[in-house]
């Protein structure tokens, strides 16, 4: 069988989302002034947060779920909180580093299950039409 990660241990699927999503937080800081700027970063940010809270469910580590699932609500667009200042920024800063030591620490099988079979015949070099010569 053909895969494309080393061992059924090493996947890292969140690791995309919380590069993207720490870049998303750094380059918002940019946009804090502007309303209308800054309320594409929130969607972006609650958007992606869900997205890790996904794999952190799929993967068993629901202990993750508790920062992103805040993060998720602390940057929703649909009912903003009124954070300004130091405190807001400070929450750009440590939410970023919530989506990076999230990122890279899935390992394994949810449950110690073993992966399932594609049920794909593994694949074969065959010599050709005539032969091999």
């Amino acid at each position: 069988m053909v895969t494309s990660y080393p061992t059924p241990e090493f996947r890292r699927p969140a690791l995309a989302p919380g590069i993207l999503g720490a870049i998303v937080l750094i380059a918002g800081l940019a946009l804090l002034d502007n309303p209308g700027g800054y309320l594409f970063i929130k969607f972006g940010v609650a958007i992606l947060a869900l997205i890790m809270c996904v794999f952190a469910w799929q993967a068993g580590q629901w202990w993750w779920i508790i920062g992103l699932a805040a993060i998720a609500v602390a940057w929703n667009p649909i009912w903003p909180f009124s954070l300004r200042g130091q405190v807001w920024v400070a929450s750009q800063f440590v939410a970023a580093l919530l989506f990076v030591a999230r990122a890279p620490s899935e390992g394994g099988q949810s449950g110690g299950s073993q992966p399932a079979e594609s049920g794909a015949a593994p694949l074969s070099i065959s010599a050709g039409a005539d032969g091999g010569s």
